[in-house]
């Protein structure tokens, strides 16, 4: 299925998925393909509507009573961070982690070894990057990860209620909204 969404586009698959389960296809957008190839699996192997399995605790596709909190900085300062946290990774083993499942048999960079690091560091061990080639592009892939998450979220959810993380005073803001918030649900 995913070769198929790189033949023919992640509209194809969401059709498909429309044709099977309308209610699961509306819920899911076209973009997030694993998303629908996943609801293309439960629908394939039982034979039943994935929107049958939806778990109880899944927010409904209308959430106007929820406050939606999001956390953004400035890009230098966010990549900066990003920089620091893959340094954090492999001293703390990430590299040791891409080896061992290298070694029983994982592909790096496919499936749920898709997220940045993991294909890098499995150029790394088997000799077609430096370490410092495979640290640079994990950092790399994953500005480029956070940019399509921000991109993402700031275009697909406009009740998003954005608050800077960098502020001082991020958590007077937080609680600001929270009981702004709560005074309009208030009966």
């Amino acid at each position: 299925m995913e070769a198929e969404a790189e033949r023919l586009g992640a509209d194809a698959l969401h059709a498909r998925l429309a044709a099977v389960d309308p209610a699961r296809a509306a819920a899911l957008d076209a973009r997030n393909v694993r998303r629908v190839i996943r609801a293309l699996e439960i629908h394939h192997a039982t034979g039943r509507k994935p929107s049958e399995f939806v778990a109880a605790g899944e927010p409904p596709a209308s959430t106007s009573n929820a406050l939606l909190l999001g956390l953004t900085m400035e890009r230098g300062e966010l990549y900066r961070r990003i920089d620091e946290r893959v340094d954090r990774m492999l001293e703390d083993g990430f590299l040791a982690e891409v080896e061992a499942l290298a070694e029983a048999g994982f592909p790096m960079g496919e499936g749920p070894l898709d997220s940045p690091g993991y294909r890098e560091l499995g150029q790394y061990l088997a000799g077609e990057l430096s370490l410092d080639e495979a640290v640079a592009r994990t950092q790399t892939q994953t500005h480029r990860l956070a940019r399509r998450q921000y991109a993402w979220f700031k275009l697909s959810d406009p009740r998003i209620h954005w608050l800077d993380a960098a502020d001082p005073g991020l958590v007077d803001k937080a609680a600001q909204a929270v009981a702004s918030f709560l005074n309009s649900e208030a009966p």
